[in-house]
């Protein structure tokens, strides 16, 4: 069994010195002090500041104090503490004056129980269960206090102690971490009179004033801080935790207890969550969840500034251990259930998880490292767990600890490291240990600049400077993707792993500033950070496509669900492999709303066209192949979106008998080569009685039918849900244009080709191609499809065609915008472009068609890259590479000269015919 006592403080071994710190401790104590007493307390001025200024302040005003604390009476000074702070709140006039008593109040308990550990009269157990009731009895005076001047039932309102404060284990200078909840069927008050009585107890606890600081307040416990009020209804938190709590905060409610307010409040609260918290079903996932709580910060050979709470093998070794068995296996055994860290071992051996031996001998353990902790903390009355960094002070703390000289406290250390390590073994608790580790391997994000700065120099970056500015801002909060600190710590452990994927790059500055782009445009951080750390492959990737095409990256990180995609091996399997989309569709429709409907539509349609993009930009060889897969796409998102319009249309209106409809695919989408950010090009036809009527509840006539019913598709299609758009749907090109019908009886159709249609318009339809739809009929099909054969098969004047580029080319040239190089990335509609191809073919110049392939490919590169901006100096560096492949050119200046002179050569010899 280890003994975890720490011995009394000592004086200095320079006599001299000692003598010195003796003669200060008979000035602070009551005159006559005994010399034993002066012994002791002139040991424990000597190395620590903080006990030194409260022993003078409260020597003098409390004289027998330190007298009774010596002699084991601790209890009666913190029961009259107690009543004077009751006294002095019950007539209080204002929060200054609460400040001041509180602050009071806290000073004398501790330095009571301060006292008693360090001469051996209360042991550490018992000592930290006193400070957890001091910090108890505050909180309800105070709480009391605020309610009765803001006129609010004090039982409307509870608070819980987290972490060591309700598991009665708090740190000497420990933070209290909280949640404040109040009763939501209770009207007594408003949600905002709530908070702005949370914001005055917070003030009131830690703001810092001449007396000191009474507690620091942590209420980051609550649920999801970044985005909820200080003060929650106990409503809205059971919501939270039983449908999107994080399997973390399980672990954090095993130390929950109802410190203030209505206690019944608090219990029945807990007893809501206790599904959440604790599960019958063995759920592993927490463990990946705490892996990132692991440190395990090394001891150095010295010890200086070895960390006695996060070190390894110290005091989070043995409460992680604890609380994963409890959170384990609590839901299927009751007596796991315990906020006390001795209770929790006790159970666990009871529980057959431990031996008892292991039980017994990790509570000595525990209790020993939360001695040395304590002895830390009273020298500063400071947050740290870290022994000193330098020699002398390394053995002046020695001495403070009880022991004789540094040697003897690291001997200390390392004796309680080797007894944790065996004592605190446990299979859960050592694969954490080992994934921690791992992530070490790949090296772990150093704390200091100049470790930070060797770190990326050996992996290749020629920048470091400028990166750890980046990061320090990252993990300052200053991004929204890393305002949250669980997301600050989950991207501490994954930086490591980002510059190990990154450094893989000949030039590695470059993807990180991509990465950095794609970072700071996240709006939340912690599902991506985690997902990055269990897929580092994507960390690269999503570098390059930063770089390569901004534009993609915009949509990803509006849209980060769209990562759990490219986790799927089936992502970068050829385009060419394709699935029936709409049977895909049908299937995930099946038995919802029409409103559901539409977004499923839209949410597969983006998620299919974000694959496209990243295979354009992977293998941008494989064009052909995206230019029929985003064709098949639209058919299958048309056709099916036309089917759930026409399903409800007719529950409205009915149909038309004998009438029939159809859609006339133009443009890019008839000639099956769509990019992913290319609009639809339809028409519209029907045929029927044009005096028939609909037989639905509502009848409209054959014509007026058809013209709602196209209305209705484009308006559903164009629509946005939630999940975006799908398409935009442009029916320019029908007879008569704007002017026209929205949907053309196919009568009217045929005599407008065949009596007024302009060349232009004819020369569309060679591109035409009907929708297949589940209402299509065969004979109407027919019909359409013998027309357009005739329409196409009949030669144009060549003078009219003439007549028609000529006019169309004038319009495009008065089109460009002024001050720019003519439409340079425009590969469509700049002189030479792949529109003066088509015409050069149409007029039976043959020599530009390989030009115009090379104009669809780049099109369709620029389409992801910049899908609405054509008139950039510089292009993304992926079309820059492209544009050198393709042009079989060195360097983007001479692909760029070479690009420019094919547009020339194209404009020149189109310039040529259409003078002639």
């Amino acid at each position: 069994m280890y003994h975890h006592s720490l011995k009394a403080p000592l004086l200095p071994l320079d006599e001299g010195q000692a003598s010195l710190w003796c003669q200060d401790a008979t000035e602070i104590l009551p005159d006559g002090a005994p010399a034993e007493l002066v012994t002791q307390i002139a040991a424990i001025i000597y190395a620590a500041p903080h006990l030194h200024q409260l022993i003078r302040r409260f020597g003098k005003a409390y004289p027998h104090d330190i007298a009774k604390t010596m002699k084991g009476d601790t209890a009666s000074i913190i029961r009259q503490a107690r009543i004077a702070l009751s006294e002095a709140l019950g007539t209080a006039q204002d929060n200054e004056s609460v400040m001041r008593h509180l602050r009071h109040y806290r000073y004398r308990c501790y330095l009571a129980l301060c006292l008693a550990e360090l001469t051996g009269k209360m042991a550490i157990q018992d000592q930290i269960k006193e400070l957890s009731s001091c910090a108890d009895h505050a909180l309800q005076e105070v709480l009391s206090y605020l309610c009765e001047r803001a006129n609010i039932p004090y039982e409307t309102m509870v608070i819980l102690g987290m972490g060591k404060l309700g598991a009665e284990e708090l740190n000497y200078s420990s933070d209290i971490d909280l949640i404040i909840l109040y009763d939501g069927t209770n009207d007594a008050a408003s949600a905002q009179d709530y908070v702005a009585l949370t914001r005055a107890l917070i003030q009131i606890f830690q703001k810092q004033t001449g007396d000191g600081f009474g507690w620091r307040v942590d209420l980051r416990l609550r649920p999801d801080p970044g985005a909820t009020a200080i003060a929650l209804s106990d409503g809205a938190a059971i919501s939270y935790y039983e449908s999107i709590a994080r399997s973390w905060e399980r672990a954090v409610f095993i130390r929950a207890r109802p410190v203030a307010g209505n206690l019944s409040l608090g219990h029945r609260f807990l007893e809501a969550i206790d599904p959440f918290i604790w599960r019958r079903q063995l759920d592993y996932s927490i463990l990946s969840d705490l892996t990132a709580w692991i440190t395990h910060f090394p001891i150095s050979d010295d010890g200086y500034g070895f960390d006695v709470k996060r070190g390894a093998f110290a005091i989070r070794h043995i409460e992680m251990m604890t609380h994963l068995l409890q959170v384990l296996h609590g839901g299927r055994d009751k007596r796991l259930r315990t906020n006390h860290t001795d209770e929790a071992l006790d159970a666990l051996y009871l529980a057959g998880h431990l031996s008892e031996e292991q039980a017994a001998t990790s509570k000595q353990l525990y209790w020993a490292w939360r001695a040395l902790e304590h002895r830390l903390q009273y020298c500063r009355d400071a947050h740290i767990y870290h022994l000193p960094n330098n020699q002398d002070e390394f053995s002046q703390f020695a001495s403070f600890a009880g022991f004789a000289d540094g040697a003897a406290l690291l001997d200390h250390i390392k004796a309680l490291q080797k007894a944790t390590y065996h004592a605190a073994s446990h299979p859960v608790i050592v694969d954490m240990i080992a994934a921690h580790q791992g992530a070490l391997a790949r090296g772990a994000w150093p704390a200091d600049e100049i470790s930070q700065q060797k770190f990326l120099a050996d992996k290749g970056f020629l920048r470091p400077d400028d990166i750890i500015r980046t990061i320090d801002s990252w993990l300052s909060g200053r991004l929204p993707a890393t305002r949250s600190e669980r997301a600050r710590d989950t991207l501490t452990t994954l930086l490591p792993l980002v510059f190990h994927e990154l450094s893989k790059a000949e030039e590695p500055d470059a993807p990180f500033m991509g990465f950095a782009q794609f970072l700071e445009a996240l709006p939340s951080g912690v599902q991506i950070f985690s997902l990055l750390n269990q897929h580092p492959q994507l960390i690269e990737l999503i570098s390059n496509f930063t770089l390569s095409a901004p534009a993609l990256m915009a949509e990803l990180t509006k849209n980060p669900q769209i990562f759990e995609q490219m986790l799927d091996d089936a992502f970068f399997a050829p385009l060419d492999e394709r699935p029936d989309f709409q049977a895909l569709l049908r299937d995930e429709i099946a038995g919802k709303p029409a409103e559901l409907q539409l977004d499923v539509i839209r949410r597969n349609a983006r998620e299919a066209k974000f694959r496209a993009e990243a295979h354009i930009i992977t293998y941008p060889s494989a064009a052909q192949d995206a230019y029929h897969y985003l064709s098949d796409l639209a058919d299958a998102c048309l056709a099916t979106s036309f089917a759930i319009t026409c399903a409800e249309f007719e529950a409205q209106y009915g149909t038309v008998a004998d009438g029939h409809f159809a859609i006339l695919l133009l443009g890019r989408a008839g000639q099956r080569q769509l990019t992913p950010q290319s609009d639809i090009d339809l028409i519209f036809l029907y045929e029927g009685d044009r005096g028939a009527l609909s037989d639905g509840p509502k009848q409209l006539s054959s014509g007026h039918y058809y013209q709602k019913l196209a209305q209705r598709f484009i308006s559903w299609t164009n629509a946005k849900t939630a999940s975006g758009s799908l398409y935009e749907l442009d029916a320019r090109l029908r007879p008569d244009g704007r002017a026209g019908p929205l949907a053309t009886h196919y009568e009217s159709w045929q005599s407008y080709l065949a009596e007024t249609a302009w060349p232009f318009e004819k020369l569309a339809l060679q591109k035409a191609r009907l929708l297949t739809l589940e209402t299509d009929n065969a004979d109407f099909k027919a019909r359409i499809t013998d027309t357009l054969a005739d329409v196409t098969s009949t030669p144009i004047a060549r003078d009219d065609l003439i007549k028609e580029f000529t006019l169309l080319r004038e319009k495009m040239a008065a089109m460009a915008p002024s001050g720019t190089t003519p439409m340079a990335w425009d590969f469509k509609k700049r002189p030479g472009g792949l529109l003066d191809c088509e015409f050069l073919h149409h007029l039976g110049d043959e020599s530009a068609q390989d030009t115009a392939a090379l104009w669809r490919h780049l099109s369709l590169v620029t389409a992801v890259l910049m899908p609405k901006t054509t008139h950039v100096a510089t292009p993304p560096t992926f079309l820059q590479k492209e544009l050198c492949r393709i042009m079989q050119q060195s360097s983007f200046d001479k692909a760029l000269f070479e690009m420019n002179q094919r547009f020339d050569d194209i404009a020149q010899r189109l310039d040529d015919l259409l003078s002639r």
